[in-house]
């Protein structure tokens, strides 16, 4: 398979290109983050430097209303008393001309006179916080109340109030309602971003401006995390309300998103707060913006790096194409190895071509040179190729003539080893004879001993038999005897049943006479009754008597009731003494059974004996030829021995000469193919100084 073919070109160009798309992407991550951490910061300095523009704003603005409000109230045609019409003039006459403005003047027992859009009213102002200041704690600075929404206008709006003075004395006090919808403006004009939120909150925590109605003047600051779901603002309360300085901090709103929040105090009020919340999304969109224009930048040097160095690489790579056409030329072409390239310049391509030009000159005079010697190598390799034939033809007469020495050697060898296997056998099985020999020697002294241990057994399996035979008659007579006791015992327990029959009758005859004698007492007791008195001692006895009837016949029942249960166990009795001396004419017929069988056995025994003793003589006599033929086939064994040791030493003689023989014909094997590749090797030589000879032939020199 071919190999892909490469480009220097292009392997320089993404040399240089590829460092350089690394070390500028290297550039846009660091300047990623930098950019990242710079904008962050930027924007939260320049958002408290905002902050702290619009706070003075805020403030430039109340202190317009503060010095309005002290100069009316050092006005000279301000009247004394409330209760004249040059007041009310005058109240109309510097009462401002703005959305909800009005103009409050009171004395010092509270008394007021209120002016708004040509309308007047009287009041007492002793419940207000700016009554409070002013006339009870002698503030004769201009006091700012907190914010509210007007009953009439509907409208945000704070109470501004000055003292009136005489001299050094408090005469009474001014105030005038100003409408804060004002803040709103001022808190948009520090908006970054068109996402920010700004805000102005006063010492309360009550929000003065914020974009959202639902939040203005109705939801303090602190209740944001509770009421709205957001969170951070209650851990950042401390800090913000009535701040004295400016500062930022983090809070997220209900849907999770993380803001920055930054706050600045309003110097000139009472201790209100103005701030905004940013979107740190703003901080990532903002710094993308950038690193796409980074990146767009980047690429476009990139581009444009890449166009011109490939011009360069081109340019400088011409001469090295002019090389590759040249070699090209003396390789596929017409072999003109006087070709030459041209030399210009002074540097390191000026250098290869003119190096280029003497490698090319030297190589023509190697060819020239070869060309010469090829002829002189062609005649040598010639000569060597008969010479080497016929020595080839000499050593494969000398292989052959060895081969049919070996081949007589390996027959010869092959017979001894054959001969000698044969003899190792028959060694084996004589081995094997004589120990099945052995071993059957001693089988026949253990079936002897086996024998006489079986007679000792038989003799006194007789004996035994024998006292047997004794114990049997003894137990017949034995069970004779018991069949006559059981027989005898049956006859008596029969007479005992028929004795409590007797006796059940006289229990009853003793019942029939207490039942008697309990009516005769029962009698006397009512004869006695009759008598009266002459009689009681005769119905005490009749008492006796029956008591006495009464207790015989339950005793009778009860002797008759003992008597039957009697009966019952003595039938028990009789029937078991009957199965008994069933039993027993069983046994006895069994016992005398037993006695045959044993004669039997004593005959068997006897038998056996007699068998016994003629079996013996039998083994014995086989013992002895055994013994004999055990004899022999040690003789045969030391002989076989001694034959097997002569073929393994015949055997191995003919190994040590078969492996000689062996080695002759590979060292000859080897000899022959050494000669016969030499031979291919001059055959090669000649080949190819044939070759080597039209090969320079085809160079232009």
């Amino acid at each position: 398979m071919e190999k892909k073919r490469g480009s220097l070109k292009v392997r320089l160009l993404l040399g240089i290109i590829l460092p350089l798309i690394f070390i500028f992407s290297l550039l846009i991550v660091i300047l990623n983050i930098q950019i990242k951490k710079n904008i962050q910061a930027s924007i939260e300095e320049n958002a408290i430097r905002e902050m702290s523009i619009q706070a003075t704003k805020v403030s430039y603005w109340l202190d317009s209303y503060k010095r309005w409000l002290k100069n009316i109230c050092q006005d000279p045609d301000l009247p004394n008393t409330i209760n004249t019409p040059e007041l009310e003039k005058w109240l109309e006459a510097h009462c401002l001309k703005e959305k909800g403005g009005n103009l409050v003047c009171a004395n010092l027992a509270g008394d007021a006179v209120l002016y708004r859009k040509e309308k007047q009213a009287r009041f007492n102002i002793k419940t207000k916080s700016d009554y409070k200041a002013i006339i009870q704690n002698k503030f004769k600075d201009v006091f700012i109340g907190d914010a509210f929404v007007g009953q009439a206008t509907k409208i945000p709006m704070i109470v501004m109030s000055n003292a009136v003075l005489k001299g050094n004395n408090i005469v009474g006090l001014i105030n005038t309602g100003i409408s804060i919808e004002s803040l709103n403006e001022f808190a948009n004009d520090g908006k970054i971003t068109d996402d920010s939120i700004p805000w102005i909150i006063d010492r309360n925590g009550l929000v003065l401006a914020h974009p959202s109605d639902e939040i203005r003047l109705k939801i303090p600051f602190q209740e944001f995390d509770s009421k709205l779901g957001y969170k951070g603002y209650k851990k950042l309360e401390s800090k913000i309300i009535s701040s004295k300085e400016s500062g930022l901090g983090v809070v997220w709103d209900n849907a999770g998103n993380e803001n920055i929040i930054i706050w600045a105090p309003i110097q000139g009020t009472p201790d209100w707060t103005i701030g905004i919340i940013i979107p740190k999304n703003n901080f990532i969109k903002l710094s993308n913006k950038i690193s796409y224009m980074l990146i767009l930048f980047l690429l476009g040097a990139v581009i444009i790096l890449s166009i011109i160095i490939m011009l360069v690489l081109q340019k400088e790579l011409k001469p090295i194409k002019n090389a590759v056409l040249a070699l090209k030329n003396i390789a596929e072409e017409d072999s003109d190895l006087t070709v030459r390239l041209p030399i210009k310049g002074n540097d390191e391509i000026t250098d290869l071509s003119k190096y280029f030009n003497q490698t090319i000159e030297k190589i023509g005079i190697t060819i020239k040179d070869v060309l010469e010697n090829t002829n002189t190598m062609t005649k040598i390799g010639q000569t060597l190729s008969g010479n080497m034939t016929e020595t080839a033809s000499a050593i494969n007469q000398v292989s052959a003539n060895i081969e049919g020495v070996k081949s007589q050697i390996l027959n010869q060898s092959t017979g001894v080893t054959e001969t000698s296997a044969t003899m190792e056998e028959i060694i084996r099985t004589i081995h094997s004879l004589d120990k099945r020999i052995a071993n059957q020697v001693e089988t026949l002294q253990t079936l002897i001993m086996v024998i006489k241990n079986s007679d000792q057994t038989t003799a006194e399996t007789h004996n035994i038999l024998n006292k047997n035979d004794e114990l049997i008659e003894s137990l017949v007579d034995e069970s004779s005897r018991g069949k006559e006791v059981i027989t005898n015992s049956e006859h008596e327990v029969k007479k005992i049943l028929d004795e409590s029959g007797t006796l059940l009758e006289a229990s009853s005859i003793i019942q029939n006479i207490a039942a008697q004698t309990n009516l005769l007492a029962m009698n006397a007791a009512i004869e006695a009754a009759h008598a009266g008195d002459a009689g009681k001692g005769f119905a005490v006895v009749a008492d006796e008597i029956r008591k006495l009837a009464e207790e015989s016949s339950s005793q009778a029942k009860m002797i008759t009731t003992s008597l039957k249960n009697l009966s019952t166990e003595i039938g028990g009795i009789s029937t078991a003494s009957s199965n008994i001396g069933e039993n027993f004419m069983s046994i006895f017929d069994k016992v005398n059974q037993v006695k045959q069988r044993s004669a039997g056995i004593m005959k068997i025994a006897e038998t056996r004996q007699m068998q016994s003793d003629k079996l013996l003589h039998l083994i014995e006599s086989i013992e002895g030829v055994t013994n004999e033929v055990k004899d022999g086939s040690s003789e045969m064994l030391k002989g076989g021995e001694q034959v097997a040791k002569e073929m393994r030493k015949l055997d191995e003689l003919t190994r040590v000469i078969s492996d000689s023989m062996n080695e002759m014909a590979v060292g000859a094997s080897q000899i022959n193919q050494a000669v016969q590749e030499v031979n291919n090797l001059t055959q090669q030589n000649k080949t190819s100084i044939d070759r080597l000879s039209d090969d320079v032939n085809k160079f232009k020199v």
